[in-house]
């Protein structure tokens, strides 16, 4: 009898932990998906957008500041905003 309790203990604590690891697995996809929208990490061929009143907080198209809740607008990049004089 004990020898029974004690393989049904043991078999039960292995589902758990299996049932467990696959879980977490699944868990490691979705972090990496969300990785791929980091802001800070953006394609230099995408464009970004901020809000005009917190410029800090960016997102895409259509997002809002999560800060006062304006609708994100287009940012210039840094290559458009340069002048070039030939003197």
């Amino acid at each position: 009898m004990k020898k029974t309790v004690l393989t049904i203990t043991i078999l039960v604590s292995g589902l758990f932990i299996a049932s467990q690891l696959i879980t977490s697995c699944g868990n490691k996809k979705e972090q990496t998906t969300e990785e791929n929208h980091d802001p800070m990490k953006m394609d230099s061929t995408a464009m970004a957008y901020a809000c005009p009143m917190h410029p800090e907080v960016t997102g895409k198209d259509g997002d809002k500041c999560s800060k006062c809740g304006m609708k994100l607008e287009a940012v210039k990049s840094a290559d458009s905003t340069e002048t070039h004089h030939d003197h």
